[in-house]
Protein backbone atom coordinates (compact mmCIF):
# COMPACT_ATOMS: atom_id res chain seq x y z
CA UNK A 1 0.00 0.00 0.00
CA UNK A 2 1.17 3.35 -0.72
CA UNK A 3 0.85 5.41 2.18
CA UNK A 4 2.27 8.62 0.84
CA UNK A 5 -0.37 8.74 -2.26
CA UNK A 6 -2.99 7.91 0.56
CA UNK A 7 -2.10 10.75 2.67
CA UNK A 8 -1.99 12.77 -0.44
CA UNK A 9 -5.35 11.97 -1.58
CA UNK A 10 -7.19 12.94 1.85
CA UNK A 11 -4.74 15.93 2.36
CA UNK A 12 -6.34 17.22 -1.05
CA UNK A 13 -9.62 16.40 -0.41
CA UNK A 14 -12.22 17.95 1.65
CA UNK A 15 -13.35 14.96 4.38
CA UNK A 16 -16.94 15.55 4.52
CA UNK A 17 -17.18 12.66 7.11
CA UNK A 18 -14.87 9.91 8.79
CA UNK A 19 -15.76 7.96 11.25
CA UNK A 20 -14.42 4.83 12.72
CA UNK A 21 -16.03 2.42 15.79
CA UNK A 22 -19.21 0.65 16.78
CA UNK A 23 -21.91 0.72 14.02
CA UNK A 24 -25.56 0.33 15.24
CA UNK A 25 -28.90 2.25 13.77
CA UNK A 26 -28.32 5.10 16.05
CA UNK A 27 -24.83 5.80 15.11
CA UNK A 28 -25.93 4.99 11.15
CA UNK A 29 -28.99 7.61 11.37
CA UNK A 30 -26.58 10.62 12.80
CA UNK A 31 -24.38 9.40 10.06
CA UNK A 32 -26.93 10.07 7.86
CA UNK A 33 -28.42 13.73 9.60
CA UNK A 34 -24.36 15.02 9.36
CA UNK A 35 -23.78 14.18 5.65
CA UNK A 36 -27.51 15.58 4.99
CA UNK A 37 -26.12 19.15 6.59
CA UNK A 38 -22.88 18.87 4.62
CA UNK A 39 -24.01 17.92 1.34
CA UNK A 40 -26.56 21.01 1.58
CA UNK A 41 -23.94 23.15 2.03
CA UNK A 42 -21.94 22.09 -0.91
CA UNK A 43 -24.24 21.04 -3.84
CA UNK A 44 -26.86 23.10 -5.77
CA UNK A 45 -28.28 19.92 -7.81
CA UNK A 46 -30.84 18.77 -5.95
CA UNK A 47 -31.13 15.43 -8.25
CA UNK A 48 -27.36 14.75 -7.40
CA UNK A 49 -28.19 15.34 -4.07
CA UNK A 50 -30.72 12.49 -4.26
CA UNK A 51 -28.00 10.31 -5.88
CA UNK A 52 -25.56 11.10 -3.05
CA UNK A 53 -28.00 10.14 -0.43
CA UNK A 54 -29.04 6.74 -2.17
CA UNK A 55 -25.64 5.79 -2.69
CA UNK A 56 -24.80 6.97 0.90
CA UNK A 57 -27.65 5.41 2.14
CA UNK A 58 -27.10 2.02 0.58
CA UNK A 59 -22.77 1.84 0.99
CA UNK A 60 -24.24 2.48 5.12
CA UNK A 61 -26.89 -0.44 4.70
CA UNK A 62 -24.59 -2.79 2.94
CA UNK A 63 -22.01 -2.52 5.73
CA UNK A 64 -24.45 -3.13 8.19
CA UNK A 65 -26.02 -5.64 6.54
CA UNK A 66 -22.52 -7.77 5.80
CA UNK A 67 -20.34 -6.49 9.05
CA UNK A 68 -19.53 -9.28 11.57
CA UNK A 69 -19.28 -10.01 15.31
CA UNK A 70 -15.70 -10.82 16.48
CA UNK A 71 -14.71 -12.40 19.33
CA UNK A 72 -12.64 -10.18 20.98
CA UNK A 73 -10.72 -12.30 23.27
CA UNK A 74 -8.15 -13.33 20.20
CA UNK A 75 -8.67 -10.24 18.98
CA UNK A 76 -7.74 -6.77 20.82
CA UNK A 77 -7.16 -4.92 17.91
CA UNK A 78 -10.57 -3.97 16.97
CA UNK A 79 -13.82 -4.12 18.06
CA UNK A 80 -16.79 -5.83 17.48
CA UNK A 81 -19.54 -4.96 14.83
CA UNK A 82 -16.98 -2.17 13.64
CA UNK A 83 -16.89 -0.42 10.69
CA UNK A 84 -15.30 2.88 8.85
CA UNK A 85 -16.89 5.07 6.68
CA UNK A 86 -15.53 7.94 4.88
CA UNK A 87 -16.73 10.75 2.46
CA UNK A 88 -14.71 12.86 0.41
CA UNK A 89 -15.84 15.85 -1.94
CA UNK A 90 -13.41 16.11 -4.73
CA UNK A 91 -13.82 18.79 -7.82
CA UNK A 92 -15.08 16.22 -10.34
CA UNK A 93 -16.66 13.44 -7.75
CA UNK A 94 -17.93 12.67 -3.99
CA UNK A 95 -16.28 9.36 -2.89
CA UNK A 96 -18.09 7.42 -0.35
CA UNK A 97 -15.69 4.44 1.44
CA UNK A 98 -16.89 1.66 3.66
CA UNK A 99 -14.93 -0.51 5.63
CA UNK A 100 -15.89 -3.84 8.10
CA UNK A 101 -14.63 -7.08 9.00
CA UNK A 102 -16.32 -9.88 6.84
CA UNK A 103 -15.33 -13.47 7.23
CA UNK A 104 -12.99 -14.97 4.93
CA UNK A 105 -15.56 -17.85 3.29
CA UNK A 106 -17.29 -14.22 1.74
CA UNK A 107 -14.31 -12.96 0.11
CA UNK A 108 -14.80 -15.16 -2.99
CA UNK A 109 -18.45 -14.69 -3.67
CA UNK A 110 -18.55 -11.17 -3.12
CA UNK A 111 -15.83 -10.20 -5.14
CA UNK A 112 -17.11 -12.20 -8.11
CA UNK A 113 -20.41 -10.08 -7.71
CA UNK A 114 -18.50 -7.07 -7.68
CA UNK A 115 -16.29 -7.96 -10.94
CA UNK A 116 -19.43 -9.25 -12.63
CA UNK A 117 -21.01 -5.96 -12.11
CA UNK A 118 -17.85 -4.14 -12.85
CA UNK A 119 -18.04 -5.94 -16.31
CA UNK A 120 -21.84 -5.05 -17.45
CA UNK A 121 -22.60 -1.85 -19.61
CA UNK A 122 -25.26 0.57 -18.45
CA UNK A 123 -27.86 -1.38 -20.63
CA UNK A 124 -26.60 -5.07 -19.07
CA UNK A 125 -27.27 -3.32 -15.72
CA UNK A 126 -30.67 -2.73 -16.06
CA UNK A 127 -31.35 -5.88 -17.28
CA UNK A 128 -29.61 -7.45 -14.90
CA UNK A 129 -31.81 -5.53 -12.27
CA UNK A 130 -34.89 -6.43 -13.84
CA UNK A 131 -33.92 -9.77 -13.53
CA UNK A 132 -33.29 -9.57 -9.97
CA UNK A 133 -36.43 -8.02 -9.22
CA UNK A 134 -38.88 -10.12 -11.53
CA UNK A 135 -36.42 -13.02 -9.06
CA UNK A 136 -37.16 -11.18 -5.94
CA UNK A 137 -36.19 -13.87 -3.67
CA UNK A 138 -34.62 -12.18 -0.17
CA UNK A 139 -31.29 -13.67 1.35
CA UNK A 140 -31.16 -14.30 4.94
CA UNK A 141 -30.19 -10.66 5.65
CA UNK A 142 -33.70 -9.22 4.39
CA UNK A 143 -32.52 -8.24 0.97
CA UNK A 144 -32.95 -9.18 -2.59
CA UNK A 145 -28.96 -8.26 -3.74
CA UNK A 146 -30.00 -5.16 -5.57
CA UNK A 147 -27.33 -2.83 -3.77
CA UNK A 148 -24.87 -3.24 -5.59
CA UNK A 149 -26.21 -3.05 -9.05
CA UNK A 150 -28.05 -0.05 -7.82
CA UNK A 151 -25.13 1.68 -6.82
CA UNK A 152 -23.22 0.96 -10.27
CA UNK A 153 -26.44 2.61 -11.84
CA UNK A 154 -26.65 5.09 -10.22
CA UNK A 155 -23.16 6.44 -10.27
CA UNK A 156 -22.15 4.94 -13.74
CA UNK A 157 -18.87 4.11 -12.41
CA UNK A 158 -17.02 0.79 -11.16
CA UNK A 159 -17.64 -0.06 -7.80
CA UNK A 160 -13.74 0.13 -6.30
CA UNK A 161 -12.98 -2.45 -3.42
CA UNK A 162 -10.36 -4.24 -1.98
CA UNK A 163 -9.52 -6.88 1.25
CA UNK A 164 -6.74 -7.27 3.65
CA UNK A 165 -6.84 -10.64 5.15
CA UNK A 166 -6.33 -10.90 8.75
CA UNK A 167 -5.93 -14.25 9.19
CA UNK A 168 -7.60 -18.14 8.31
CA UNK A 169 -10.87 -16.37 9.55
CA UNK A 170 -11.09 -12.69 8.76
CA UNK A 171 -10.42 -9.86 6.38
CA UNK A 172 -11.12 -6.37 5.88
CA UNK A 173 -13.73 -5.30 3.28
CA UNK A 174 -13.07 -1.83 1.86
CA UNK A 175 -15.31 -0.78 -0.70
CA UNK A 176 -15.30 2.40 -2.48
CA UNK A 177 -18.06 4.19 -4.82
CA UNK A 178 -17.50 7.49 -6.89
CA UNK A 179 -20.41 9.66 -7.92
CA UNK A 180 -19.22 11.92 -10.71
CA UNK A 181 -20.47 15.78 -9.66
CA UNK A 182 -21.02 18.90 -11.69
CA UNK A 183 -19.25 22.03 -10.92
CA UNK A 184 -20.21 25.20 -12.35
CA UNK A 185 -18.62 28.61 -12.15
CA UNK A 186 -20.94 31.05 -13.41
CA UNK A 187 -23.00 29.61 -16.28
CA UNK A 188 -20.05 27.61 -17.59
CA UNK A 189 -19.87 23.75 -16.44
CA UNK A 190 -15.99 22.91 -15.24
Amino acid sequence: MDYLKQYKSLFDSNILLLYKGKINFNIVMSIIEILERGIDEIEQDRALKRKFFASANESLQNMVNHMIAVNHEKYDFFESNSGMIMVLVRGRYYKIVTGNYINNHHKEPLAHKIDLINRLDPGQLKSLYKRILSESHLDESGNAGLGLVDLARKTGQRLGYSFSEIDDQYSYFNFEIKLPRKLVSGNMLV
